[in-house]
């Protein structure tokens, strides 16, 4: 799908409308994370070479911007066809952390790729986006690394507020089944050969993210 067709789609008329440009990545690291003293000005290129956007939770406004300039590239890269999200969990243990709009721009951006016909695969790997930054912006392959004191989790529930009545509930209960099993096939994409995430009690460590397969090397 060329940029000339993409265009054209409702959804990323939107998009541009709203100022998500295709831009140098230089845009976003100079103006969102300068505070956290991660600027790399070849991240771009290695996000399209490998195939992988790394996304931290909260997930702020910025880094959907960022993701949807990746979106948009990929649409019209004829060579590009699949991102790989890396996803960071800030182990949110309460259930109030889920009003945010984290879920909502995470399910508007897979939507908004299976809209552009851009495959999708999901790994989960633990610490913020600026470290996880600074891992993708420092490899010269796919390798995914973590820290050793980071700390894994599935999420399989995406929480929506605002529930009046039973019908409310019956409602978020469906939605919230669809949304674990969006997850578990996203999931599944990369862990075919290895134990299933919701065998576990949702939080585990970097050893064991390392014996599972999810990074290939533990930082201590």
């Amino acid at each position: 799908m060329g940029l000339h067709m993409l265009t054209q789609n409702p959804i990323s008329q939107r998009l541009l409308k709203t100022k998500l440009k295709i831009l140098p990545i230089e845009y976003y690291t100079k103006k969102k994370i300068h505070n956290l003293s991660v600027l790399h000005t070849n991240i771009h290129s290695k996000l399209l070479q490998n195939h992988l956007i790394f996304i931290g939770l909260p997930f702020s406004n910025g880094v959907t911007e960022l993701l949807m300039h990746q979106i948009l590239y990929a649409a019209g890269n004829k060579d590009l066809n699949y991102l790989t999200f890396m996803i960071n969990s800030m182990e949110y243990n309460n259930i109030k952390s889920y009003s945010s709009y984290s879920f909502l721009n995470v399910n508007a951006l897979i939507d908004t790729m299976r809209y552009l016909e851009i495959k999708s695969q999901s790994l989960i790997l633990g610490k913020s986006f600026g470290s996880s930054l600074y891992f993708f912006s420092n490899l010269s392959n796919n390798s995914s690394y973590s820290f050793i004191h980071c700390s894994f989790c599935y999420c399989s529930l995406i929480f929506r507020g605002g529930l009046k009545d039973s019908d409310d509930l019956n409602r978020y209960l469906g939605d919230s089944n669809a949304d674990q099993k969006m997850l578990n096939n996203l999931i599944e994409k990369n862990l075919i050969h290895i134990k299933p995430f919701n065998q576990f009690n949702k939080k585990f460590n970097s050893t064991e993210a390392l014996a599972l397969g999810i990074i290939d090397n533990i930082i201590s």
